[in-house]
Formats: C-alpha cells, structure tokens, sequence
C-alpha cells in the first residue's frame, strides 16, 4: 500500500520531527528546442584606468620636550599642557628610555591620567625632579611653567612636593587644598609607585584628581 502524501502534508510530518522517505518518480525530460547558435559580440572595450595621485605622506606630530637647556628637569609630553606633573626623580632607565614612570607604575599613571580625559601625549607634561637633589630647582620650574604655561601642576610624590613647594611635610599632609606656585594652583598627590605599595591611598588619589579636575574647570 503506498503513502501518497501531498507537500502540505509532508511540511507537516516535517515539522513534527517525523522523516518520509519514498520514491522520487523520475520526470520526463522535455524535448529540447531548437536554439539557434549564439552570435559572437565583440568584446567591450575596458573602460580607461584613472591616474591615482600620490598622496603625501603626513608624519605624526613629534612628542616635543620642551625645556632650558642644562636644566636637569627630565620630562616629556605636550609642549601646551592643561597639567603639568611634576614626579619623583625618574630612574636611569626610564631616562634611557625617554619616558618618565614605566612599568606598573606607569600602568597606574596611565589610567589616572585615563580619568582625567588626557594621555602622556595629549594635554599632559611630565617632568621629573633631577636625581641629583633640590638645589635650584625652584627657578628651573618657574622657567618650564613658563615656558609650558600649565593650568594645574600635580606634585606627585614627596621630592616633588619639597622642591615644589618648598616643604617638608609629607603628601599626606598638604594633599586634599590647592597651594599656588607662580600663579598656578598646585594639587598634591601621592606617586604611582607609592600608591602601588599602599592601596589604600587610591581612594585619597582619586580625589586629588578630582580636586585638579575642578580648578582646570
């Protein structure tokens, strides 16, 4: 007895889950008509290629390190900065590398600056104390913040607050109030590297930040 099964009802089988086989009864294949030959069409002519202009290669804007000469401040950054970070003595082999906190560290810095809206290159100069003490530091900042014309200064970190602001106390102390430095409201914070030793200080640096983003305002 055949199952003889109509496409309506063979979707419906289908949908249930339930395969039909049966025999697929061959067609007769139409007679083929008579096709005249094609007729050979030239081929189009290729449509003539635009002459491409060479287009000048633009160089990326240099990372300009502006600075006296014989300064011993290390730094690099944006030469019209918002901030200026004034650091901790850079190490030898971040001054090797040309670029002041690496490591963790600059990780750390990387995302505070992150929550500022600004990066190494945009907005920011970071300059570092010398390694080689505070002796006339004070007039080599008041020649680089001339020279850059900042909107805040952040101190981060004990040796930049001393040859900064000229004191002794330690960040803890002078952080959470804007000080002034040639006309320029300073913020005080604590350095990457000390906050990577004391997590607890995140919280305090979170506000510095805040309090440096309110004076740029």
């Amino acid at each position: 007895m055949s199952l003889d099964l109509d496409k309506r009802q063979r979707a419906m089988l289908e949908e249930m889950g339930i395969r039909v086989y049966w025999p697929e009864t061959p067609e007769a294949e139409p007679e083929p008509e008579h096709v005249a030959p094609p007729v050979a069409r030239a081929a189009p002519a290729p449509a003539p290629v635009a002459q491409q202009r060479p287009v000048p290669a633009t160089a990326p804007a240099p990372m300009r390190t502006p600075g006296p000469a014989g300064a011993g401040l290390f730094g690099a950054g944006d030469a019209q900065p918002d901030y200026l970070l004034l650091l901790d003595p850079a190490t030898e082999d971040e001054e090797r590398q040309g670029q002041p906190v690496l490591g963790d560290a600059g990780k750390l810095l990387d995302n505070m600056l992150a929550a500022l809206g600004v990066s190494r290159k945009r907005s920011v100069y970071l300059a570092c104390v010398p390694r080689s003490g505070l002796e006339g530091v004070d007039e080599l900042l008041r020649q680089q913040v001339e020279q850059l014309r900042p909107r805040v200064i952040l101190a981060m970190g004990r040796f930049a607050v001393q040859g900064l602001l000229r004191s002794g106390e330690p960040p803890g102390r002078l952080r959470g109030r804007a000080h002034d430095f040639a006309g320029v409201p300073v913020v005080v914070t604590y350095h990457p590297a000390y906050l990577l030793r004391n997590q607890a200080d995140k919280a305090n640096a979170w506000a510095d930040l805040c309090l440096a983003r309110s004076l740029l305002d």
